[in-house]
C-alpha cells in the first residue's frame, strides 16, 4: 500500500523527537509497503533550540521524508493560528509539487498532524487514520470545537495507543463508535532493545558492579517525574545507589550519586538500560509510554504510575505501581528492590517474558490489518 504519513516532527541526528513514529515507518517499509513522510520543520523553533536541521527531503529506511520549512509564532494565540495554518498550506503544498501518491493517510495526534489530514482528505478525497497518544487533550484551545466535529466525523479510524486513551475518546462530546477506535500500544524494536550482559557493560562504562543502578528515560519535566525522583533518591542519599538520568529539559537532576545525565541516541539507549538494575518514571500521565516498554525489552523491573494510562503496559510480576505525585512511595518501591535482591531478578525475568505483548512488527501489521478492514 502507498501511505502518507504526516507528523509533527521527526528524529534527525541529535533529536530522538518522535522516534516511535520512525519505527512504525521503518516496520511498514520492511513489510513492503511505499511510504512518504512529510514533518515540516518550524523555523522559528530550529533558530531557538538551535537543534539539528534536517534536509527539505532525503531518503530514509527505503522511503523519502520531506521536511518543508515553515514559521510559526509559538503560543500567541492569533498568531499561532496563522502557525497552523501555514503547516497545512506547507504539507498541501509538498504533496502537489512531489506528486506523491498515497492509499490512504496515517497523521500522528491531532494538533496539528492531525487537522493537516483532514486538509488533505478535503482536497484528494483519500480516507485518513488519526493515531492518539497525547498526554491531554487541549484540541479546544487551537481549534474551534466545529473543526475537531468535522475531523472526527471524516476521519476513517482512530489508533489509542491504551485503553484508557479509547475510553478518553469515546467520553470526547463528539459521539465517536466505538468500532471506529483500535487499540494498539506502543512496542519496540527486537533489533535495538534487548538484554545484554551488565557486569560487561558496567565495565565498559566503568560502573562499579556492585552499585545498584537506576535507569530514568524521558523529557526534564514536571510531567515525567525527575523532580519527584531526584527528590526520593536524595532522601535516601545512598552512595551504592546510582543513578542514569537520559534525556533533556528545563529540570536538572542534583542528586549527588548520578553517574550519568544528558541526551542518548536512540540507537545507544540499550547500552546504559542493560547497565542498570531497575527503571523508575514516576510519570503524572502517558499515552503509552515507549521508554517502559524499551525498559522491560531489556528486562528490568519497573518502577511506574499505578493510574490507568499505565494498565496496558504493566503488571505486578515486573511492575511496583505507585501514586507518581507521591516521593515517598517512590521511596519506598526503590528501596524495596534494593533490599530485595531476589524478588528484583524474579521481576526482571517476568519483563522479558512480558516483552513479547510488545513486539513492534506485531503492531505494525495489526495496525495495518485494521485499516484495509475499513478501506477495502
Amino acid at each position: 500500500m502507498n501511505i502518507l504519513i504526516i507528523v509533527n516532527d521527526y528524529p534527525y541526528k541529535t533529536s530522538n523527537r518522535y522516534i516511535f513514529v520512525k519505527q512504525l515507518v521503518d516496520e511498514w517499509t520492511l513489510s513492503g509497503h511505499k511510504c512518504s513522510v512529510i514533518a515540516p520543520q518550524s523555523i522559528t523553533n530550529k533558530l531557538q533550540k538551535k537543534a539539528a536541521k534536517r534536509p527539505s527531503c532525503f531518503n530514509g529506511y527505503k522511503y523519502k521524508l520531506y521536511s518543508p520549512k515553515f514559521i510559526t509564532f509559538g503560543k500567541i494565540p492569533l498568531l499561532g493560528k496563522i502557525g497552523r495554518k501555514l503547516f497545512n498550506k506547507v504539507i498541501l503544498k509538498t504533496i502537489r509539487k512531489s506528486k506523491l501518491k498515497f492509499d490512504f493517510i496515517y497523521a500522528h495526534f491531532m494538533i496539528s498532524s492531525g487537522v493537516a489530514a483532514y486538509h488533505v482528505y478535503k482536497h484528494y478525497q483519500k480516507p485518513f487514520f488519526i493515531a492518539f497518544g497525547e498526554s491531554s487533550f487541549n484540541f479546544e484551545s487551537f481549534y474551534s470545537p466545529c473543526l475537531i466535529a468535522d475531523v472526527f466525523n471524516a476521519c476513517s479510524g482512530l489508533i489509542a495507543v491504551s485503553s484508557e486513551m479509547k475510553e478518553r475518546l469515546l467520553n470526547l462530546p463528539y459521539q465517536i463508535p466505538e468500532t471506529k477506535i483500535f487499540t494498539a500500544p506502543n512496542g519496540f524494536n527486537r533489533d535495538k532493545f534487548y538484554p545484554l550482559n551488565k557486569l560487561k557493560l558496567r565495565q565498559a562504562f566503568n560502573y562499579q558492579d556492585n552499585d545498584f543502578i537506576i535507569a530514568f528515560v524521558g523529557a526534564f519535566i514536571e510531567r515525567k517525574g525527575l523532580n519527584r525522583l531526584n527528590q526520593a533518591l536524595t532522601k535516601i542519599n545512598n552512595p551504592q545507589i546510582k543513578a542514569i538520568f537520559i534525556g533533556s529539559g528545563p529540570i536538572t537532576p542534583t542528586y549527588p550519586y548520578t553517574l550519568f545525565s544528558g541526551p542518548v541516541k536512540h540507537e545507544n539507549i540499550v547500552k546504559y538500560l542493560n547497565a542498570c538494575d531497575i527503571f523508575v518514571l514516576p510519570t503524572l500521565h502517558e499515552g503509552s509510554c515507549n521508554a517502559i516498554i524499551e525498559a522491560i525489552a531489556c528486562g528490568l523491573p519497573i518502577v511506574s504510575s499505578k493510574d490507568s494510562f499505565n494498565d496496558d503496559l504493566l503488571d505486578n510480576s515486573y511492575a511496583l505501581r505507585i501514586d507518581s505525585k507521591q516521593v515517598g512511595d517512590i521511596k519506598a518501591a526503590i528501596m524495596e528492590l534494593y533490599h530485595n535482591p531476589k524478588k528484583t531478578k524474579i521481576m526482571a525475568e517476568n519483563a522479558l517474558k512480558a516483552a513479547n505483548k510488545f513486539d513492534l512488527t506485531k503492531r505494525a501489521n495489526n495496525i495495518i490489518n485494521f485499516i484495509k478492514t475499513i478501506i477495502e
